[in-house]
């Protein structure tokens, strides 16, 4: 699985796929497809679920997703300019989240995000880390 952490100007736009918790939202993810390359695959997926373009600035790094027996490779978008269209067969929802206020959570690309925050001077404990309850009820 690829993971992007879409930026722009500052802000994070985090999604909410069909049945995840009330409140929830994550980073855009999706599956490699054949003869892909991981960067090719996380700038595919941003286009189709947020209708944007963007350039890799950097891999971020690996991440166990054990529950779904996946490896996520989470990289840093920087995303183009242009409205964020929603890729409504499988979100419902997306949200602006300026860098500052993002809080990480403790499961996969919840990872990924804690350590791209600490490159930018933000640093998470693992006891700070947003458990998937909490994340539901904020």
């Amino acid at each position: 699985m690829v993971a992007a952490i879409a930026e722009r100007d500052g802000v994070i736009i985090q999604v909410r796929s069909h049945g995840w918790p009330p409140g929830f939202y994550g980073l855009v993810t999706g599956f490699l497809e054949a003869g892909e390359t991981p960067e090719a695959g996380v700038l595919r997926e941003v286009q189709e679920e947020i209708g944007l373009g963007g350039e890799v600035e950097s891999l971020v790094g690996l991440y166990p997703f054990e529950r779904m027996n996946q490896i996520l490779i989470v990289y840093h978008v920087a995303l183009a300019a242009g409205d964020v269209v929603l890729e409504t067969a499988e979100l419902d929802g997306f949200r602006e989240v300026a860098i500052e206020d993002v809080h990480p959570w403790a499961s996969g690309t919840g990872y990924g995000l804690r350590d791209w925050l600490a490159t930018r001077g933000i640093h998470f404990a693992d006891d700070d880390l947003l458990t998937l309850n909490r994340r539901g009820r904020e």
